[in-house]
C-alpha cells in the first residue's frame, strides 16, 4: 500500500464511504457487487478503481495456491494460521469448518508448509523479546 497516496486521500476516501457505506451501487463483478455495507476491502476497491497498480501475487500470496518459496506477503484469508490446531482438532464452529476445509483441501501441504513457517517465525520473535528483557 502507498501510504502517502493514501493519507493524501484520505479525505475523499472518507466521504465516499460516508456517502456510498450502505447500499452503493456496486460494479458487476461478482465480489464487488454485494449489497452490503462496505468492507475495507470492498471500499478501497471501488474508490481506488482504475487508479492503482496491483502488485504481484507474490505479495499477497494465499496458502491455497500452493507453496510459493519466492512470496513475500502470505494473506491467511478464511483459515487464520492461528486456527491450524483448532482446524484439525474439530474445535471450529460447523459453518466455518466447511468453509476451511474447501480452503485448505485446494493446497494442504501449502498450509502446512506456512503455518509451520508462521510458528517457526513468531518463535524467533519471542525468543528475540524475552532476550532483550
Amino acid at each position: 500500500m502507498n501510504i502517502r497516496s493514501l493519507l493524501r486521500t484520505l479525505p475523499e476516501f472518507i466521504k465516499f464511504v460516508h456517502l456510498n457505506g450502505n447500499g452503493c451501487r456496486r460494479p458487476n463483478v461478482p465480489y464487488l457487487k454485494k449489497n452490503l455495507y462496505l468492507s475495507d476491502q470492498v471500499a478501497y476497491s471501488l474508490f481506488y478503481r482504475g487508479k492503482v497498480t496491483f502488485l504481484d501475487n507474490g505479495y499477497n500470496w494465499n496458502p491455497s495456491y500452493g507453496i510459493n518459496k519466492d512470496a513475500s506477503i502470505v494473506h491467511f484469508n478464511g483459515l487464520k494460521w492461528t486456527q491450524w490446531q483448532d482446524y484439525h482438532s474439530g474445535c471450529l464452529p460447523q459453518q466455518k469448518l466447511k468453509k476451511f476445509k474447501e480452503l485448505v483441501s485446494k493446497s494442504p501441504a501449502a498450509y502446512e508448509y506456512y503455518i509451520n513457517l508462521a510458528y517457526k517465525y513468531m518463535s524467533e520473535v519471542e525468543n528475540q523479546i524475552l532476550n532483550k528483557a
